[in-house]
Formats: C-alpha cells, structure tokens, sequence
C-alpha cells in the first residue's frame, strides 16, 4: 500500500504539474483543457497524501495487520464498500475532505 500511495501521489503530481506548465506555457497558451486536466491530477494527487500519511502510522505502529483483519473476514462486503471509496479518489479534494471531518471528530470526541 506504502508503495501505491506513495506512487499514485507523486505520479499524479508530476502529470499535474507537466500539464499545467503545457497549459499555461506551452505553444497556443493558454490552453484550457489542459490547465483543467493539470487541476484534476492535482486534486486525485491531493487526495493520496491522507492515504499515504495513514498507511505510514500504520506501518510505524505495527498495527498494519490488525486494522486489515477484520476486513479480510468480510471479505465480499469489503470489496463492495472499497469500490465505492476507490471511485472517490476521483472525485476532486474528496478524500482529503473526508480526513480532515475525521481528524476534528476525533479531537473533539478526546477533547470532550
């Protein structure tokens, strides 16, 4: 996972950046469909970041195994819920959204 995340973040970052420069920069700039494509990788890269902090806790814990268990049991259901949640990497800022409404229940609920 450490390897996807990592991965899928620099490679949508690298895409976004080199289309962005093309867009605004290149010959004919600026070209919009370029620039919108170089904002759509930005915000599918943006959205590993979350994945890619968490999976490293994990990896540091040693906990990795112990937070997949459970989802290896039900396995079918899992599959399902996961194809959901993959298809919201796509969607733009998505997954860091839903990270950060995480990260401040969670410190509301330890603060209350």
């Amino acid at each position: 996972m450490l390897i996807e995340f990592a991965g899928a973040a620099a490679l949508a970052g690298a895409l976004a950046g080199l289309s962005l420069l093309s867009g605004l920069f290149g010959p004919g700039h600026p070209v919009l469909a370029e620039i919108v494509l170089g904002g759509v990788l930005s915000s599918i890269a943006v959205n590993y970041v979350p994945l890619l902090v968490y999976t490293v806790v994990l990896i540091r814990a040693g906990t990795a195994h112990q937070e997949v268990a459970p989802e290896l049991e039900h396995s079918q259901h899992s599959q399902r819920r996961y194809g959901i949640q993959q298809f919201l990497l796509l969607v733009p800022f998505a997954v860091l959204v839903l990270a950060v409404v995480q990260a401040l229940t969670r410190h509301a609920r330890r603060g209350a």
